[in-house]
């Protein structure tokens, strides 16, 4: 993956994740109704 198309990172201890976040993925969240919170019941 090209640095350049990084938009951010989230580091998750309790599951030892890295999420990256591309600057297209960020537009398409932006331009939609898709949100990055999972659903809890």
């Amino acid at each position: 993956m090209d640095h350049e198309s990084i938009h951010s990172m989230e580091w998750i201890p309790s599951a030892a994740m890295l999420r990256v976040y591309t600057k297209r993925f960020i537009d398409r969240l932006d331009n939609s109704r898709i949100a990055l919170e999972p659903l809890v019941w």
